[in-house]
């Protein structure tokens, strides 16, 4: 099972990537996780601003 990271994890992960000379693999070195884990996240970052890094709620089948 892939692993949950929290929205104030990954905006540290990103506030470090674009505060340092440090790449994705640094980046992820640091963090102890993928590289394309940072990749992906900078890339949400880019398109959505912080808003993208925040986890997506599933609407629930259940009406209530």
């Amino acid at each position: 099972m892939a692993k949950k990271y929290t929205f104030d994890f990954k905006k540290q992960v990103i506030e470090h990537y674009f505060n340092s000379n440090d790449g994705y693999g640094l980046t992820a070195r640091r963090f102890q996780m993928p590289a394309n884990a940072v990749e992906w996240w900078v890339n949400l970052y880019r398109r959505k601003g912080i808003e993208g890094l925040k986890p997506v709620t599933k609407p629930s089948c259940f009406g209530v």
